[in-house]
């Protein structure tokens, strides 16, 4: 039955989902977590008719949608500018692998000092969790370029854009869709996460009322959705990246 990659994935989510609805029904391990889906699909059904879950699920979007492409424009020109100039790169490595280790949500305090409590906070924390693994992974790509492609392109005195467009962007093909896939979890962890703790709209902001109130299986459905944005925007990527020339 194994034998293909959808397969695979199908009987994987089966037997997570069994697991998960065995012991919701006998209530063996923390039934306050382990919700029936019959319970989540109730809250799915009941948030899905209200406009404004339709505005918390904009915002959301929004705010991780516009970070994350702020974050893909500046960390494919950081990470390509890195690479170039190899001794400027090593030199900042260790600046940059600091950061990118640490947890984004030290940062907050400080963006929301410039920012305020707005959209624009949500927005800055998209790009500061996504830019640092699309940064890298261009870094770490143009080191594995093969130089005698960038010799033979100066060699017929390209211009500097042509290189980067004809040379170095096929070339971070596979490692730029590794870092925005990476990037694009990490925005709207960061944005969920600050929508959460300070937000006053979101789908982060959503989930924590829910909580609040009790209603696990509404909550479990904002998670649900989460989820599926996060393996809509994994496709789309992955679409992209194949008609993207090698």
């Amino acid at each position: 039955m194994l034998t293909t990659p959808i397969r695979i994935r199908a009987f994987s989510l089966f037997a997570i989902w069994l697991i998960w609805e065995v012991n919701a029904q006998i209530a063996w391990l923390v039934p306050e977590v382990f919700t029936p889906t019959s319970q989540i699909f109730a809250g799915l059904a009941e948030i899905s008719v209200s406009p404004v879950f339709y505005e918390h699920l904009f915002f959301t979007i929004f705010a991780t949608g516009f970070g994350f492409l702020i974050a893909v424009i500046s960390g494919t020109i950081i990470g390509i500018a890195l690479g170039a100039f190899r001794i400027f790169g090593r030199a900042m490595n260790p600046y940059i692998a600091a950061f990118a280790s640490s947890p984004k949500i030290i940062f907050l305090p400080v963006v929301m000092s410039f920012a305020g409590w707005g959209t624009e906070t949500k927005v800055t924390m998209a790009v500061i969790g996504a830019i640092f693994p699309i940064l890298l992974s261009a870094y770490a790509g143009m080191l594995t370029i093969n130089p005698v492609h960038i010799r033979v392109a100066r060699s017929f005195n390209i211009k500097w854009y042509d290189l980067v467009r004809k040379v170095y962007l096929p070339s971070l093909r596979h490692p730029l869709l590794v870092g925005f896939r990476l990037g694009f979890g990490a925005a709207l962890v960061s944005v969920v996460l600050t929508e959460a703790k300070f937000g006053e709209s979101g789908l982060g902001f959503l989930a924590m009322q829910y909580y609040g109130l009790y209603a696990i299986g509404k909550m479990f459905s904002v998670l649900v959705i989460l989820f599926a944005l996060a393996m809509i925007a994994n496709f789309l990527l992955d679409r992209f990246a194949t008609r993207v020339p090698h």
